[in-house]
């Protein structure tokens, strides 16, 4: 895989120099050097905020059909600019991956897309996105994933159940249900005698 020398931070509709510099990323299974990775700082951050406060009214006030076209051709852009999107065989597809790190899988065939995705030993969260949001909840249901998004990154609020399945672990958080982990039940047997 050949990415530019220089990558840049992307926000607000532009490509910017990071103000914390530049990092050396390597292929560990080379030792080649991959490119050099923008470091955010402070600002950086702010700046990304700021550009996403400044998206947001207008992206609430887009219908689906136009967020999924602008999605659509967000894929497009990648498509034409990843050399390789990622297969369900390649780790970062069958792994829990804690960081800033996208893997796109697109399908056609959807119990082929089912199955790839039930397939791995993990299931924290997931995102579908499609032009009919009947069609990706009905797809959610058969989705082994403990937090799913429609259309959108999977996010969770307080209040709403928040766990993985399989090895993603066991029960539920930030919900009713975590409160019932810290008590215990009590059944009574009583002959009430004749």
């Amino acid at each position: 895989m050949h990415l530019p020398a220089n990558l840049k931070l992307f926000y607000g509709g532009a490509w910017h120099e990071p103000h914390g510099g530049y990092a050396s990323t390597m292929d560990p299974a080379t030792n080649i050097s991959l490119a050099d990775a923008p470091l955010a700082d402070a600002s950086d951050v702010e700046n990304c905020v700021q550009a996403a406060r400044q998206a947001f009214p207008h992206w609430r006030s887009t219908t689906p059909e136009a967020r999924c076209e602008a999605l659509r051709k967000a894929a497009r852009i990648l498509r034409g600019n990843i050399p390789a999107l990622a297969t369900p065989q390649m780790t970062v597809a069958r792994e829990e991956i804690f960081g800033p790190v996208l893997s796109v899988l697109p399908w056609r065939d959807e119990e082929n897309m089912i199955e790839a995705v039930n397939g791995v030993e993990y299931g924290l969260t997931t995102a579908l996105f499609s032009g009919d949001t009947s069609h990706a909840l009905r797809i959610a249901a058969h989705i082994q994933a403990g937090c799913i998004g429609i259309n959108s990154m999977a996010f969770h609020s307080v209040g709403s159940p928040f766990g993985g399945y399989k090895q993603s672990g066991i029960g539920r958080e930030e919900c009713l249900e975590e409160l019932l982990e810290f008590t215990q039940l009590k059944s009574y047997a009583v002959g009430l005698g004749t």
